[in-house]
């Protein structure tokens, strides 16, 4: 999630300079340039009200809101809930083609399908998620800023056990 630009996001609400991305905090009442973001970093930081993070953190602080809601928002900003629920939807596949993240899930305790399911558990293999994601229309710049694929384009998870986090309303 995190992949969603910040400058981006922040330029959306802060009036933002593109050019040095400094400007005024929309944390605080600022009277002077304070705000600052790293869009190589995706970090923010305001030398004015001292607090800083990535773009998740910046839609908790903007929207006083927790964790959770803050992602629903950025997916909802962003238009992407349908790319992660295919991605969501292909990594559940992937759990149960992968016979060595079911060994791994075993080895850790989760045994129970229903617990699996109940819990979400997904697996990301890596090296395929972008070819069918492409093969379903999405474009790689979208899936780029979904943080599903890495800057040089090869898939950002490999032979990992994920979870998709969903913000409830």
């Amino acid at each position: 999630m995190n992949r969603i630009a910040l400058d981006e996001t922040a330029d959306s609400v802060a009036g933002v300079s593109t050019s040095t991305r400094v400007g005024l905090c929309p944390l605080h009442a600022d009277h002077k340039p304070s705000f600052l973001v790293d869009p190589h970093k995706n970090l923010f930081y305001c030398y004015g009200c001292r607090r800083g993070g990535g773009v998740i953190r910046f839609a908790e602080l903007y929207h006083q809101v927790r964790f959770t809601q803050a992602v629903a928002l950025l997916h909802q900003w962003r238009g992407l809930p349908p790319l992660l629920h295919e991605a969501a939807g292909f990594y559940r596949m992937q759990l149960h083609r992968h016979a060595e993240a079911v060994a791994y899930l075993y080895h850790r305790g989760v045994r129970a399908p229903e617990l699996i399911e109940h819990m979400r558990i997904r697996y990301a293999p890596g090296g395929c998620l972008r070819g069918w994601l492409s093969q379903l229309g999405y474009q790689l710049q979208t899936l780029r800023q979904a943080g599903l694929v890495t800057a040089s384009g090869y898939d950002a998870y490999m032979h990992r056990v994920v979870f998709p986090l969903e913000g409830r309303s």
